[in-house]
């Protein structure tokens, strides 16, 4: 089963992680049915900062940004390493749009992935970090699996259904020197 429904919990019921899975995706389609319905075009930016050291090299890179997708997931990051890729901007994509993209969510689709890989359509990548116990009686930190979008920079005329995206900047000119002036 792909849809998201209500999972149900019964006593003694052997768990596996099926049943998390599914439980999430109910919520979180729950979360944006309720989002929807209280604003069906409740989407963009928080907060969009550019790397301008990459942008003096013909890049566009982010070194922040918070928002919501038009499909309303929300992302952000703060850091090089939650940031997406740079993109290189070419000599002849002026008047280009850049966007920020994510692959779509489909059912039946696989959610994430443990390495990248350039095909994949999965929207989380998985990474490790240490998490803290945080209740008084404490174990100590441990290792867990994490998972981020996997976010990307790419230009409006390589999307397709596949994708949802956001405008980043427009490429207005990009000069001899390697440098663009988006907008």
């Amino acid at each position: 089963m792909t849809k998201a429904a209500k999972v149900v919990w019964t006593e003694g019921m052997f768990l596996r992680p099926h049943h998390f899975q599914q439980s999430e995706s109910y919520l979180l389609s729950q979360v944006r049915e309720w989002g929807t319905a209280q604003r069906p075009y409740m989407w963009g930016f928080f907060d969009l900062q550019f790397d301008d050291a990459m942008l003096r090299h013909g890049n566009v890179a982010l070194t922040s940004a918070s928002g919501i997708l038009p499909d309303g997931t929300p992302f952000a990051f703060s850091n090089s390493r939650q940031a997406p890729p740079p993109l290189a901007i070419g000599d002849n994509q002026t008047g280009q749009k850049v966007v920020l993209a994510l692959p779509a969510r489909r059912d039946g689709r696989e959610e994430v992935i443990f390495s990248e890989a350039a095909d994949s359509l999965a929207r989380h990548i998985s990474f490790e970090a240490e998490a803290d116990d945080c209740n008084e009686m404490s174990i100590g930190p441990a290792v867990m699996q994490f998972s981020q979008l996997r976010l990307r920079l790419m230009l409006e005329s390589d999307l397709t259904a596949e994708w949802t995206a956001i405008g980043v900047a427009l490429v207005v000119e990009k000069r001899n020197d390697s440098q663009f002036a988006p907008r």
